[in-house]
């Protein structure tokens, strides 16, 4: 499972997608943590998620997880 930038929509906030390393095909409803906060946000079935800009400005560390990938 990979992860990468995908656009940012806003001024505040970015979006990303996540993505099966080997097919590139999208991870849908993964769980993403973020670790300084303890919050989080779910992908959608594409793999997209978003976050707010002030999470990368704070170095906040994501976990990402989805059942069936290690």
């Amino acid at each position: 499972m990979s992860w990468s930038k995908f656009s940012a929509q806003e001024k505040n906030e970015l979006l990303f997608r996540i993505v099966n390393s080997e097919s590139s095909q999208p991870v849908a409803y993964a769980t993403i943590k973020f670790t300084k906060s303890n919050n989080g946000t779910i992908a959608n079935i594409l793999g997209d998620f978003r976050i707010p800009i002030h999470y990368i400005k704070d170095s906040e560390i994501l976990n990402i997880s989805c059942i069936g990938y290690y």
